[in-house]
């Protein structure tokens, strides 16, 4: 194959591009000058420059906006007692079932009780009902309020059963929402990366205009991984907004 020398002319010119675009890549306050962007909210690499815009932030449920802890709400039991409730309920395939919608909490209730002694049937059935003896992360409400006064979408994506729909009247805090995506609708759960395409899909928005904030790192680290910015949530809504902050502006 043959390749045409280029002249002395054509040599500045591609010379003169190269140091623009390196110079363009590395210089922020270049970049401020020539197009008005703040260096905050540009990320750039050596041809490309791309402006990062958060429209949406997306919240997950359980230890985020409502509190979800089982040792909590068995904490009246004997360690034997929890270690039961814990196998048969909580941390059983059966309640994985329940968060992918093969199972109501009627069929779910039924199947643990089968499997306990009559003893603990009623136990079980209070255990179930774990959204009675819950209540909201302090500050999260009206962290959502202001995020959306400030004109962002807000939404949730929560590993959850279809009796969400029956309760989220108890917890003001997800009246706030714009929209709400829930595994037990879709048959899949965090941190399957589908599940984020399928919210994308849903709600028609672009990966890398969404904040997604969950309590488990490796949720998000599947959400990062599909193009969304993620944040680990540690149950403080001061610190989560802050890390917002950095974000959002």
């Amino acid at each position: 194959m043959f390749f045409r020398r280029p002249h002395y002319g054509e040599s500045l010119k591609i010379n003169f591009q190269t140091r623009l675009l390196w110079l363009l890549s590395r210089t922020a306050w270049l970049r401020y000058a020539l197009f008005g962007l703040s260096p905050k909210n540009v990320i750039c690499c050596k041809k490309v420059m791309v402006i990062k815009m958060i429209k949406n932030i997306v919240f997950d449920m359980g230890n985020v906006l409502v509190k979800w802890v089982p040792e909590t709400f068995m904490k009246d039991y004997s360690e034997p007692e929890k270690e039961l409730f814990r196998k048969e309920i909580y941390y059983s395939e059966n309640w994985l079932r329940l968060d992918r919608g093969e199972l109501s909490e009627e069929e779910l209730t039924q199947l643990v009780c089968s499997r306990l002694p009559e003893q603990y049937h009623t136990d079980a059935k209070k255990l179930i009902k774990w959204y009675d003896m819950s209540s909201q992360i302090d500050g999260m409400e009206q962290l959502v309020i202001r995020l959306k006064n400030k004109g962002y979408k807000i939404y949730l994506l929560s590993n959850t059963s279809k009796m969400f729909y029956k309760i989220k009247r108890r917890f003001p805090v997800l009246e706030h929402f714009d929209g709400t995506f829930i595994s037990a609708d879709y048959g899949i759960l965090k941190p399957d990366k589908q599940i984020f395409r399928l919210f994308c899909d849903k709600f028609s928005v672009i990966p890398s205009e969404c904040v997604f904030i969950d309590d488990t790192p490796v949720n998000i680290k599947s959400a990062t991984e599909e193009g969304f910015a993620g944040i680990v949530f540690n149950g403080n809504a001061e610190e989560l907004e802050i890390e917002l902050n950095k974000i959002l502006r």
